[in-house]
């Protein structure tokens, strides 16, 4: 009786996954066995053929000795941390190079995750109306991360799932602290704890389900032992719900603008920054993003495009050349007007001044005709000395 229940829930093979090195003969006699014992509804479903393991570039086998058995995992390097290991470092169809180093280094940003997701408990979990445009966007960027993870999920693409939720995510969490404080950066993160904690349920189940535990006895919820865990909870929320599209795309004004004084900086090879400035596109350049917008929204055609603009806007011929066809298939991404992008510019000039070790933060915004090509709403120009 034990080995018939045994069997019955063993049997039936839904995904079977190998490399092809096992064609010729674990695959072949697993087929044999299951049309000699079972019947056909308990053949396997679906064989899928994907790439080898290896280990530090080489193959793994026993002649090497190179090979570290199941069992020890977990004293070597901890059950969670392998398992998020294998899926950030490749896709099922691949093949799979496993690197002490590497999983060493992802250990470092696991305990630091694990950090946040901690001291975010002591937060009481507010009202998204409850939070700052900031708070928000890092709300909206993980619910853009979780559409993502679901529609990779789908195809079995682990790995860009879990890049998302863990090493985009994480620096999203990083910069929020920088823009702000950590107070609120965990305050933010206590909103989409348990959101967070069943999308990485599959990869790292022991460290949520001790969170979702914690969660629990703080809540002061009287649930049934069986539906208490996390990992057998489907996904309720609609990340559509807390998506800031425009917020988002604010930021994006933000960060690019660090991320160009960054590279500038070294590309100069500049240790220690005397003054930033920031220099906004000339008005004639909003006003033609305000009429391409426009003609985009009107489906006007790209002849008509390039014809209605150069006709109003005859001295930025060259820019209209270079730029329009850019926007034809995408259109033009959010962008600010002039005075709305000056207070912007204006509300980080304290935060510039923190993230560069800069005190001299100036931002120009007069009209200027020698602007260059490249200076356009949301990408000002930066000079650094």
């Amino acid at each position: 009786m034990e080995i018939k229940e045994q069997v019955e829930y063993w049997k039936n093979v839904d995904f079977r996954y190998t490399a092809n090195a096992h064609m010729s003969n674990h695959l072949s006699f697993m087929i044999y066995h299951y049309a000699l014992i079972f019947p056909k509804k308990n053949w396997p479903k679906n064989i899928t053929i994907g790439g080898m393991l290896i280990k530090n570039g080489e193959k793994i086998s026993k002649s090497k000795g190179n090979g570290i058995p199941l069992i020890r995992i977990k004293e070597r390097y901890g059950v969670d941390l392998y398992r998020l290991y294998i899926a950030l470092a490749s896709n099922y169809e691949s093949e799979m190079n496993f690197r002490d180093d590497d999983i060493f280094q992802l250990e470092k940003r696991f305990e630091k995750l694990k950090s946040y997701i901690k001291k975010s408990l002591k937060y009481e979990k507010k009202n998204i109306n409850d939070f700052s445009k900031l708070q928000k966007w890092l709300i909206s960027r993980f619910y853009y991360y979780i559409e993502n993870y679901f529609q990779f999920m789908k195809e079995l693409r682990i790995r860009e799932a879990f890049v998302g939720i863990i090493y985009e995510f994480l620096n999203d969490i990083s910069y929020l602290q920088r823009r702000t404080n950590l107070d609120e950066t965990l305050s933010a993160l206590r909103f989409i704890l348990k959101d967070y904690l069943l999308v990485l349920t599959p990869a790292i189940p022991h460290f949520s389900e001790e969170i979702n535990e914690k969660l629990l006895t703080t809540s002061n919820k009287k649930i049934e032992k069986k539906s208490a865990f996390i990992s057998i909870q489907k996904f309720e929320t609609n990340p559509k719900e807390f998506r800031n599209k425009k917020l988002e795309e604010i930021e994006l004004i933000v960060s690019e603008l660090i991320t160009n004084i960054t590279k500038q900086k070294e590309y100069k090879n500049i240790q220690q920054l005397k003054s930033i400035t920031i220099i906004q596109a000339k008005n004639e350049r909003f006003k033609l993003f305000d009429e391409l917008k426009k003609l985009l929204k009107d489906n006007t055609e790209i002849n008509n495009i390039f014809s209605t603009l150069n006709k109003k806007f005859p001295e930025e011929n060259k820019f209209i050349k270079k730029f329009v066809p850019k926007t034809l298939g995408s259109g033009l991404s959010t962008y600010l007007k002039k005075e709305d992008e000056f207070k912007l510019l204006n509300s980080i000039t304290e935060f510039l001044k923190k993230e560069f070790n800069c005190e001299n933060i100036k931002i120009i915004k007069e009209d200027n005709n020698k602007n260059e090509i490249s200076i356009i709403p949301t990408k000002p120009g930066i000079i650094l000395e």
